[in-house]
């Protein structure tokens, strides 16, 4: 485990008889994280934020702490910056979490390097890896979804160059609920937000939430980051709440034209996966078939919009969903995203 350190300055720390490591001061350097909107400092270290505080506060209102822990999770936030390092160490606090799913991925020049897969929560998280390869090289720290991370440290053999990694163009912004988040896979990369925009070669910030349904009000707010393609996927918590369709319908039309407000913008509105786990007796006059019909509907009044039907994105089978029959696993994450891939092509 690494020691305590002094975050206002450079300082050494020997590794082994032959590395001395640098710490790399973090504070105030915003650019060398993608997937957020803001770095805040704390006494602790920094805190990378892909929610404004606008939209932390209408999570809070939604749904209390436990929103608002999902809300503050790390989902598609991530560490990359250009270094000649050879090795590199990184210190992590921990918030507070709903799932048991800690997971780090770490690449350099697009090479898988290490997978982290952690089932316990510590609130002192640390570990070292070597970087492979020669020369400049662009490594990636992918951080787990479902809970807030401070890093505390970041520590590099070799800090004669660290470069942050400039974004190749607009974000795609990703909204829904935990599938969109990343909900039980095990590793950040797993989940088929993070695998469409590696696929799309695209920069992308995830404002998924667990939990929650179609909301206008939360849409809206995705107006304050800077984006020219939208991914909207909400109805399976629509369903299972029963919301009233009326009212699905409204915030559906409401969301519609906030995002389709923005000029030039690309709109994707992903109609609900099947739901293997939904309970015999739930009625047919909520049925998740109505919900889609209701998408199918709103999309169908806004031309820059596209309506995907979830169901040619994943079959109704038991062996793509985890346990809970809710949520896909990896495997049916990298299912959803390589027909998803495709149909975003198609439309640019």
């Amino acid at each position: 485990m690494m020691g305590k350190t002094d975050f206002n300055k450079i300082h050494e720390k020997r590794i082994d008889s032959m590395r001395k490591m640098y710490e790399v001061p973090l504070e105030g350097k915003k650019e060398l994280f993608h997937g957020i909107v803001s770095l805040k400092k704390t006494p602790y270290g920094v805190v990378p934020s892909r929610m404004t505080d606008r939209l932390l506060d209408f999570y809070r209102s939604r749904g209390g702490e436990p929103r608002l822990i999902r809300a503050q999770g790390s989902a598609g936030v991530r560490l990359q910056f250009r270094t000649k390092a050879e090795r590199m160490a990184l210190r992590i606090k921990f918030g507070p979490f709903i799932r048991n799913h800690f997971g780090f991925d770490i690449s350099c020049d697009s090479v898988p390097v290490k997978r982290l897969i952690e089932k316990t929560a510590m609130e002192d998280f640390s570990f070292e890896t070597e970087l492979p390869g020669n020369g400049l090289r662009t490594v990636i720290v992918s951080f787990p979804w479902q809970t807030e991370c401070t890093v505390m440290s970041l520590q590099l053999d070799d800090v004669s160059v660290v470069e942050p990694v400039a974004n190749p163009g607009p974000p795609i912004v990703m909204l829904g609920d935990s599938i969109t988040q990343g909900y039980e896979v095990s590793a950040p990369e797993e989940s088929y937000a993070a695998r469409t925009a590696a696929g799309l070669g695209r920069e992308w910030i995830n404002l998924a939430v667990g939990g929650m349904t179609m909301r206008g009000e939360g849409t809206e707010a995705a107006l304050d980051y800077p984006w020219d393609t939208a991914l909207l996927a909400y109805g399976v918590n629509d369903c299972a709440g029963r919301v009233p369709l009326d009212e699905f319908r409204q915030e559906t039309m409401r969301s519609l034209k906030a995002l389709c407000g923005r000029s030039g913008a690309k709109i994707f509105m992903i109609a609900p996966l099947p739901w293997p786990g939904c309970p015999a007796d739930h009625p047919a006059d909520r049925s998740l078939q109505k919900y889609r019909e209701i998408l199918a509907e709103c999309a169908g009044k806004f031309p820059q919009a596209a309506l995907v039907d979830g169901t040619i994105l994943l079959e109704n089978d038991p062996r793509f969903f985890a346990e809970d029959m809710i949520h896909p696993n990896a495997q049916g994450m990298k299912r959803i995203a390589d027909r998803l891939i495709p149909l975003i092509r198609a439309q640019f």
